[in-house]
C-alpha cells in the first residue's frame, strides 16, 4: 500500500526510503522550503554516489506550489535528483529551481530508468557556474518513456568562464542514448537561454537540446532561443540542437536570436540545428531566425542534414527570414497555412493534426487525445470522448472571473471562457442522485451533480472531422 503525503515534510520524508511507493493525498505548499538548510531549500531525492529513487511516485492530479532548491554547487537537482522510478500525475507550480553545473530539471536532474507521465512544471530552471550541460524545464537528462508531460519554465544557462554550455532544453536538457527514451506528446513554451562569457554554447533547443537516441512523436516548442558565446555557437534549433534519434509529427514556432564571437563554425536551424541518422516525418517550422552574419550552416527548418533525412517537413519562409535550409521544404505564410500544402504531402489531417482558423495562428495543431481531459478556449467549453473533442456554447451570463473555472451553481453548469466572461448552460435531469466527483464525461456527454446532488447531463457538438465543420462550431471565435 502506498505511502501517502500530505505536507512538504512528508514530501521530503521521501529520501528516507527511495523504493517505497508514494501519492499525494492533497496539493502541497512549499513556500517555506525558500527558508531550509541555510538557503538551500529542498533536498533532492535520490543522489548522485547513493541509490537512486527506484520507487513509483503518483501525485494524483494534485500539485506541489513554489517549490525552492538552490543548490549551485551540487549535481542532479530537481525534486528528484537522481532516478529510476515511475513517476506520475503531478505538477510543479511556480517552482524556483538552482542547481550546479550538470543535469538540472524542474522535476527530475536525471531519469536514469522507469518512466514520467502526466507530469508538468512552471517557473523557473537556472544553473550558473563553470561547464553547464544537461538543462531542462522539466528534466535534465532522460533516459526512458516520457509521455503527456510539458514545462513553461524559463531555463537559463550561464557559464562564467572557460567550459561553455551545451545540452540545455525547454523541456528536456539531454535525451541519451537509449532506444526506451520514447516522447510522446509532449511540450515546452518557456524561452530557454544559454550563454557562456568565454567559451562556445552548443546544442541548445526549444523542447531539447541533444537528441542522442530515441523518438519523439507529437511534439512541439514554442518558446524562444537566445544564445550569446565568446566563441562559437553550434548546432542550436527551435526545437532540438542536435539530434541521432526519430522525429514524426513534432513543430516549432519559437524564434532564434544567435550572437557569437567566432562566426567559423555553427549550424542553426528554425527546427533543428544539425541532424545525424533516422528520419524526420512530418514536421515545420515558423520561427524567425536573426544570427551574427557570417556563419556556415543557418537554415529555416535544417542548418545541417549531410544524409538528405528530412521528408514532408515545412518551414515559413516568410517569418523565418529565410529561403535557405539544408533539408525541409519552404513555403510562404498563406500556403503554410493552408490544408492541402500538408495533406498532398501525405499528413494526416485531421485525426493526427488539426488546421482551424484563429487557433494556433492558423498553423497546423495537434488535437487532444486525452479521454476526460475538459478545458476551456475562446468562448467554448471542451472536452475529449474517445479521442474525439466535443464542445459547448453557454449562454453568456455578463459576470466576469477567472477563465477556465469551471462549477456549477443551481442547476446549471457554469464555465469562465477565454475572456473572463461567465457562461452557463443547465443540463438534462437524469433523475439519479449521486456522490463523489461532480464532473464526468459518459457516452459523448458531460455529466455533472447540481447543487440539489441531482446528476445532470449535457450534449454537444463533435469538433471536427472535416475543417468545414470545425469552421461551422468555431465562426464566433
Amino acid at each position: 500500500m502506498a505511502t501517502i503525503i500530505l505536507d512538504v515534510n512528508g514530501l521530503q520524508a521521501m529520501e528516507n526510503d527511495l523504493t517505497e511507493d508514494y501519492e499525494l493525498g492533497n496539493d502541497i505548499q512549499c513556500g517555506v522550503t525558500k527558508y531550509w538548510n541555510s538557503g538551500e531549500g529542498f533536498d533532492p531525492i535520490g543522489k548522485s554516489g547513493s541509490p537512486y529513487f527506484t520507487g513509483s511516485f503518483d501525485g494524483k492530479g494534485y500539485t506541489i506550489n513554489d517549490l525552492f532548491i538552490n543548490r549551485p554547487n551540487e549535481y542532479g537537482i530537481g525534486l528528484f535528483g537522481y532516478s529510476a522510478g515511475v513517476i506520475s500525475n503531478v505538477g510543479l507550480v511556480d517552482c524556483d529551481i538552482t542547481g550546479g553545473s550538470i543535469e538540472v530539471g524542474a522535476l527530475v536532474g536525471y531519469q536514469y530508468n522507469g518512466s514520467v507521465t502526466s507530469c508538468y512544471s512552471t517557473g523557473t530552471v537556472a544553473v550558473t557556474g563553470d561547464g553547464i550541460s544537461d538543462i531542462g524545464g522539466l528534466i535534465g537528462v532522460n533516459l526512458y518513456p516520457i509521455t503527456d508531460c510539458y514545462s513553461t519554465c524559463t531555463v537559463t544557462a550561464s557559464d562564467t568562464d572557460n567550459g561553455g554550455a551545451i545540452d540545455v532544453g525547454g523541456l528536456i536538457g539531454a535525451c541519451s542514448s537509449s532506444a526506451n527514451a520514447v516522447v510522446t506528446r509532449c511540450y515546452a513554451t518557456g524561452n530557454v537561454t544559454a550563454t557562456s562569457a568565454n567559451a562556445e554554447v552548443a546544442e541548445v533547443g526549444g523542447l531539447v537540446g541533444d537528441i542522442i537516441g530515441g523518438t519523439f512523436s507529437k511534439c512541439y516548442a514554442t518558446g524562444n532561443v537566445t544564445v550569446t558565446a565568446a566563441t562559437t555557437g553550434e548546432d542550436i534549433g527551435g526545437f532540438v540542437g542536435i539530434s541521432f534519434g526519430k522525429l514524426d509529427d513534432c513543430y516549432a514556432r519559437g524564434d532564434l536570436a544567435i550572437t557569437v564571437g567566432d562566426t567559423s563554425l555553427g549550424s542553426i536551424g528554425g527546427f533543428v540545428g544539425y541532424m545525424q541518422d533516422y528520419d524526420f516525418d512530418n514536421c515545420y517550422s515558423t520561427g524567425r531566425i536573426t544570427e551574427t552574419g557570417g556563419m556556415p550552416h543557418v537554415g529555416g527548418f535544417c542548418g545541417w542534414d549531410p544524409y538528405d533525412r528530412i521528408n514532408n517537413s515545412f518551414w515559413d519562409t516568410q517569418t523565418s527570414g529565410t529561403v535557405f535550409s539544408d533539408g525541409g521544404t519552404g513555403k510562404t505564410t498563406a500556403q503554410m497555412k493552408t490544408e492541402s500544402t500538408f495533406t498532398d504531402a501525405g499528413w494526416d489531417i485531421p485525426d493526427t493534426w488539426y488546421l482551424v482558423d484563429s487557433y494556433n495562428d492558423n498553423y497546423p495543431f495537434f488535437p487532444p487525445t486525452g479521454l476526460g481531459h475538459i478545458w476551456v478556449e475562446g468562448n467554448y467549453l471542451h472536452f475529449v470522448h474517445e479521442k474525439e473533442e466535443q464542445t459547448l456554447l453557454g449562454t453568456l451570463t455578463g459576470d466576469t472571473g477567472v477563465a477556465g473555472h469551471l462549477f456549477s451553481e443551481g442547476t446549471a453548469l457554469h464555465y469562465i471562457d477565454s475572456s473572463g466572461r461567465e457562461r452557463s448552460q443547465g443540463g438534462y435531469d437524469t433523475s439519479a442522485n449521486a456522490t463523489g466527483g461532480t464532473l464526468w464525461i459518459e457516452d459523448r456527454r458531460l455529466h455533472y451533480i447540481d447543487e440539489n446532488g441531482d446528476e445532470r447531463q449535457l450534449g454537444s457538438w463533435v469538433l471536427g472531422h472535416s475543417k468545414l465543420a470545425v469552421d461551422a462550431i468555431l465562426g464566433s471565435w
